[in-house]
């Protein structure tokens, strides 16, 4: 048995050297207030899953969508978006390598 496992606290996770699909890291990112976390995939998909918190989406085709705890979104290839915290939030942030 493998004792082997992912710290999403710490960088990098190691998600690596435990899944063998396409993971690239896997990680809790926390926005304060009026922060902004940018999603830019070209290289990298996203998830995210809202842990606790409020912030607003707005996508690449500027649509805006109101996140709060239990939210899920994700950014596929060649997407963006740009989170905006509205209280303090915490995320749980997929990422995922897209083939060459």
């Amino acid at each position: 048995m493998s004792n082997k496992f992912a710290n999403l606290y710490t960088e990098p996770s190691g998600i690596r050297d435990v899944m063998a699909g396409p993971w690239h890291d896997i990680r809790v990112d926390v926005i304060e207030p009026g922060a902004q976390l940018e999603f830019d995939s070209t290289s990298l998909e996203h998830s995210c899953f809202v842990i606790d918190g409020s912030a607003e989406l707005i996508n690449g085709d500027g649509q805006h969508f109101d996140l709060t705890a239990k939210s899920a979104f994700s950014i596929p290839s060649g997407g963006t978006a740009t989170v905006t915290a509205s209280e303090p939030t915490r995320i749980l942030h997929i990422e995922m390598s897209l083939p060459h």
